[in-house]
């Protein structure tokens, strides 16, 4: 096990203690307001005393809504000063957007941050009963209580607030994994979130005691509030505001110092003891946490390892990058955008890039890493923000492509297990303001919720889808492009390995470059939790926790996933699920990297594939940060793929990616073993990672190469036809 690495503590005075939350107590439930327009009448929560003649005081009438799980997201209504200007128009340029978090943190000096941050706080205080979620006519649990919305994900699979239903999996929560809606569920249950934290936020304004400084925050909240994302591809490094232990407002609030609320989630009342019983460790933790070394075990208040979560996270920057670029500007189906099941299209998707930075953030068994406790860590929504907003481009870029039918093999906690699911399905818990449950089609419009985001202002396209269209795709080039394309934004993510213009010359042909990656199938239960293969051009280290800041390494892909989904639902053969699951790690800036350290002098065909041979290594990790032999992972198969690559332009500022076409015999020639530590040799399939001497990259070609066109699966490519005949469950 890891040794633990302690965050310093920040000591705070007496003084400072009470002058921190909690606020002014909330009004009686028998005052008489005055009646306001009825659109307000769905927003969630707000039970302080507010000034009558602000229209968002409507909040106050919200619980009866939440209640009926109505989801409607933030809207404001006419302005009160100028009723002629409709802000409850989502669609037009009253829209609000969603903004990255470190622009979010530093607007408005520094009062869009306290709003944040107060009302995280305020929503981890709501009262609530352990029993809420299955006896929602208990008056004494809050609605908007943080349990109670994160609980919606995963444990304590139970119905939300008197949704209840017997055809489902009792082993899941509602969140929809492996499924082709992954990306529409997700979107009201984020927007049911913002909701409730706008709600918190703005109880927080009324504990102001002074009325300028009232209005300057409550007018903030107006024009700017709305939940953040956390855009880990374009910076990849968690915010400082997530890691900090603590937080101090600014005076003119009042409010003091408190907790940092976005670095770990404190369980109240023994939630972990009541709703977790029976899963070991997270049953003893009493708060989140990120990256559990082996210190933290048998600890109630894990403190979990930060340095090791960010040095993954930088380490996967350019992967991660490429991953995205390629996602949204690729050739994808919606089955192959959506989800990562094995066999409905292209490898890269959605939901497998989402998987990643789960199990990268949760480290060696956090709570992030593990699918039914991933929801209650508060990095949990601003990941999944930025999900949404990914979607939302996606969308802006294939307007026309839509939800398309797919099995649920393993269902969900509303959704029976092996269930067709298509854009009619209902997406359980969550009612629209007609009060029937979401669809995929009812949530298509981020405008449904009253947000977008920077790279998605429709609204100042009407009537130009074109222009559109082109407008988003160079944003997408300009914070995702690759090597050629975005060098100002790999410098500014800290990567000093600049490209010479000799090297650019070698590897750019007609403007265009020949992309590699790595392609991966692999069975989510075949080690009983999540998991990850990580790959090396070079030789791998013998200790898993220095893989992701050694030279060598390229980027991992990461199973999210849990122990539960080995468990079939009752009644359900599990031969008719399908476990298997895809994932793309890109090869193409780590290829041009090592052009500054070794003789590769081209990334046509003839120099990388024999480069490849004789460097790429693979290594896996369990959840635990144990290494596990690769060739004992259930259903592991690798494959590289190449395509050929456009590079921008002044008229078309965009990648366009070609078809992508195996190369069989990398693979094969390398071994079921992920390769020798040794580099520099091709090795035999036979070989397994017993070599300790480290040798220099190289790039002599081997006696013969032979390249395959097929357009087939990673599956059929990486185990020949002895090695599949003597072990055909490894690569």
């Amino acid at each position: 096990m890891k040794v633990s690495i302690l965050i310093p503590v920040t000591l705070i005075t007496a003084g400072q203690l009470a002058g921190a939350i909690p606020v002014a107590s909330p009004a009686p439930d028998n005052v008489t307001e005055p009646e306001f327009p009825k659109q307000f009448e769905h927003m969630v929560g707000l039970l302080g005393r507010v000034e009558p003649e602000d229209l968002v005081s409507r909040h106050v009438h919200g619980k009866r809504d939440l209640e009926d799980h109505i989801v409607n997201g933030v809207p404001w209504g006419k302005d009160p000063k100028n009723p002629a200007i409709n802000l409850y128009d989502c669609g037009g340029k009253y829209a609000r957007y969603r903004q990255e978090f470190r622009k979010f943190e530093t607007d408005q000096s520094g009062r869009v941050l306290d709003l944040l941050m107060c009302g995280f706080d305020r929503v981890y205080k709501k009262r609530w009963n352990p029993n809420g979620m299955s006896n929602w006519k208990d008056r004494s649990a809050t609605f908007n209580s943080y349990p109670i919305v994160a609980g919606i994900h995963g444990l304590p699979f139970t119905g939300w607030w008197g949704h209840d239903t017997s055809t489902g999996n009792p082993n899941s929560g509602y969140c929809t994994h492996g499924s082709t809606l992954f990306p529409t569920w997700h979107r009201p249950y984020i927007a049911l979130f913002e909701e409730v934290l706008f709600g918190n936020a703005w109880e927080c304004t009324n504990t102001i005691k002074d009325i300028t400084t009232r209005r300057l925050y409550q007018n903030t909240m107006k024009t700017n509030f709305r939940l953040p994302y956390w855009d880990w591809a374009e910076n990849s490094a968690l915010p400082g505001s997530f890691t900090k232990d603590w937080h101090s407002f600014n005076s003119v609030t009042g409010w003091g110092t408190i907790r940092n609320p976005l670095k770990t989630y404190n369980f109240p009342d023994n939630l972990n003891n009541n709703w977790f019983r029976g899963y070991a460790r997270f049953d003893r933790w009493a708060n989140t946490v990120r990256d559990p070394s082996g210190n933290d075990d048998n600890r109630s208040d894990p403190q979990g390892n930060i340095n090791a979560v960010q040095n993954t996270l930088r380490g996967n920057a350019a992967n991660l990058r490429q991953s995205i670029s390629q996602l949204l500007l690729g050739r994808n189906s919606w089955a192959s955008f959506s989800n990562n099941v094995a066999g409905v299209g292209s490898p890269n998707s959605l939901e497998g890039i989402h998987g990643s930075i789960h199990v990268w953030v949760g480290g060696n068994g956090g709570h992030m890493a593990v699918v039914p406790f991933a929801s209650f860590d508060p990095v949990f929504w601003f990941h999944h923000c930025n999900i949404d907003r990914l979607f939302a481009i996606w969308q802006a870029i294939n307007p026309s492509t839509w939800v398309t039918g797919q099995r649920n093999g393993g269902g969900t906690y509303g959704v029976q297990a092996n269930a067709w699911e298509d854009k009619n399905t209902p997406l359980y818990p969550f009612k629209g303001a007609n009060g029937q449950f979401h669809t995929s089609d009812s949530v298509r419009d981020t405008s449904s919720f009253c947000y977008g985001y920077p790279e998605t202002p429709k609204w100042n396209y009407k009537g130009r889808d074109a222009d559109y269209q082109r407008f988003v795709k160079t944003q997408v080039s300009r914070l995702y492009g690759g090597s050629f394309s975005a060098s100002a934004k790999r410098k500014r993510d800290g990567d000093s390995e600049s490209i010479d213009k000799g090297i650019e010359n070698s590897i750019i042909d007609s403007n265009k470059i020949t992309e590699y990656r790595v392609d991966v199938i692999t069975d989510k239960t075949a080690l009983g939790g999540s998991y990850s293969i990580a790959f090396f051009l070079g030789r791998p280290s013998p200790r898993p926790a220095d893989w992701a800041t050694q030279p060598e390494y390229v980027g991992s892909y990461s199973v999210f996933t849990t122990s539960m989904a080995m468990t079939p639902p009752p009644g359900i053969d599990p031969a008719t699920i399908n476990n298997n699951i895809t994932g793309t790690v890109p090869l193409t800036d780590a290829l041009v990297k090592a052009f500054a350290r070794s003789n590769l002098t081209s990334s046509k065909r003839e120099d990388a594939i024999p480069f490849l041979e004789k460097n790429l290594r693979w290594r896996a990790v369990d959840s635990e940060g144990n290494a596990v032999r690769v060739r004992n992972i259930k259903g592991l198969f690798v494959a590289v793929s190449t395509s050929l690559t456009t590079l921008p332009t002044e008229e078309t500022p965009w990648e366009e990616y070609g078809e992508w076409t195996h190369l069989a015999d990398i693979v094969r020639k390398i071994g079921r073993d992920g390769g020798p530590d040794k580099v520099g040799v091709v090795p035999s399939p036979s070989v397994s990672p017993v070599s300790t001497t480290e040798a220099a990259i190289s790039t002599e070609a081997p006696a013969t190469t032979v390249v395959s066109e097929d357009q087939t699966t990673a599956t059929d490519l990486s185990t020949s036809a002895s090695e599949a005949s003597a072990s055909p469950t490894v690569a």
